[in-house]
């Protein structure tokens, strides 16, 4: 909390009325990152058109951004430490919300509670492929050949998807 206090140019005593816990700093810092995130993929799939395509551009260029981070040498050196971060950290929920409305803003609607479900199911699930793409080294999509990439997470999230009778 001290280095938390230093960086921002604050006492202490203005990081704990902010902060109870040092578990709060580094939720709010990974919710920060998070929205820094998906703003940076929703821009680079900005000029694209289909909703299919943008999901699969924003997925293989968000797994490239991710491979680029410490989290997955970390997770296969002491993986411990990751998976208490997803475990206590609302990852998935954070997540979730991001792609949900970056779907209302691309379709330019408000989803109503059954559809936000649907879309929300859709979402986690793509969340959740992510990670494991992320933190789980090895797979029979070679993500370093881009078209290859596409073609492969195209034929994965395409049917889930359709599942939100939304495209």
């Amino acid at each position: 909390m001290d280095d938390v206090a230093t960086r921002a140019g604050v006492g202490r005593a203005t990081v704990y009325r902010r902060f109870t816990s040092r578990e709060e700093v580094v939720n709010a810092t990974l919710a920060r990152d998070l929205q820094r995130f998906f703003a940076t993929v929703a821009e680079a799939v900005a000029g694209t058109v289909d909703l299919v395509d943008k999901v699969v551009d924003g997925f293989v260029i968000g797994l490239r951004a991710g491979r680029e981070t410490l989290l997955p040498e970390l997770f296969s050196s002491d993986s411990s430490p990751v998976v208490a971060l997803l475990n206590a950290a609302p990852v998935i929920d954070l997540g979730r919300a991001a792609l949900v409305g970056q779907y209302e803003a691309i379709t330019g609607t408000e989803l109503p509670g059954s559809e936000r479900a649907e879309v929300e199911l859709v979402a986690e699930a793509l969340i959740r492929l992510a990670l494991s793409f992320l933190l789980i080294p090895g797979s029979s999509i070679d993500f370093d050949d881009e078209t290859a990439a596409r073609s492969a997470v195209r034929r994965i999230v395409a049917p889930l998807l359709r599942v939100s009778g939304r495209i």
